[in-house]
């Protein structure tokens, strides 16, 4: 009995083409006329080159040494984390009261408060920094690290806040009683420690955004200027007590308050040039 499958006609006519296949042009379909083939692509198809690779941008942020100053900043914060929140529970009473509470401190509690005014110190001279060095970056020679440049800001800042607590000290040792002076390096400190918590978000923000450093520059100042009138408000109520001491009040604004920072500012922007 003969193979049914071999004795079966073979199809001799060719399947049609899927409709996804392309049409295939032989050389005698290609179009002669100029006009026909100004539209097609003539040598190499842009696209099968690939894209040029563009150099990424290296941002403050990425820098080792701008985060292992962060870091070493909150991790001071975070060891006395645990007297924090009772810190920042009085803070309105040492940014504005002048009422005297020495009987409501203990020896450790004044040590653990030394503690935590010194991490948030240092947060803030950080933050400072990096702020500085967004909006002066020449203030470093080319070629060094932005870890570099937010360092050497950072002890600028330290420096200038170093400064004012001795200059304070020295005026209320001077002019003022211990309690008075007491209450109004309180006050400073507190200052500070609301710049800390204000000036956080700015300064990382430009971290990774430096395109933005003038308007983060701008936010910092009316911070600053806010924090340092709530200051200058509270020295007020601690040492006027008539018209004669409102002539050594206004000599202090004038020394320790306007020209410091007129000063800093004009050296910055001579060093940044």
């Amino acid at each position: 009995m003969p193979d049914s499958i071999s004795s079966a006609p073979l199809n001799t006519i060719a399947p049609a083409p899927a409709p996804w296949q392309p049409s295939v042009c032989r050389p005698h379909e290609a179009p002669q006329m100029i006009e026909s083939v100004q539209h097609f692509t003539i040598g190499k198809i842009p696209w099968s080159q690939g894209i040029t690779p563009q150099p990424r941008a290296m941002l403050p942020g990425y820098d080792s040494g701008v985060m292992c100053l962060l870091i070493t900043a909150l991790l001071m914060l975070a060891v006395n984390f645990r007297h924090c929140s009772t810190y920042l529970k009085n803070l309105p009473d040492y940014l504005w009261s002048v009422k005297n509470r020495d009987n409501a401190f203990s020896p450790t509690h004044t040590l653990s408060e030394t503690r935590i005014v010194f991490a948030l110190a240092l947060i803030v001279c950080v933050m400072e920094g990096i702020i500085i060095y967004s909006i002066f970056p020449s203030i470093v020679p080319p070629g060094w690290s932005a870890g570099a440049g937010v360092a050497i800001a950072t002890s600028v800042a330290a420096f200038y806040y170093v400064a004012q607590l001795a200059a304070y000290s020295a005026t209320g040792y001077i002019f003022a009683t211990p309690r008075a002076r007491s209450l109004w390096l309180k006050g400073f400190n507190a200052s500070q420690s609301l710049l800390t918590i204000t000036l956080t978000i700015p300064a990382l923000w430009v971290l990774f955004n430096p395109g933005t450093a003038m308007t983060v520059a701008a936010i910092a100042a009316v911070l600053y200027l806010f924090v340092r009138i709530l200051f200058i408000c509270k020295g007020f109520r601690i040492f006027y007590i008539n018209s004669f001491s409102l002539v050594y009040f206004i000599l202090y604004l004038c020394t320790l308050e306007i020209a410091p920072p007129l000063v800093l500012f004009k050296l910055a922007r001579y060093f940044a040039q």
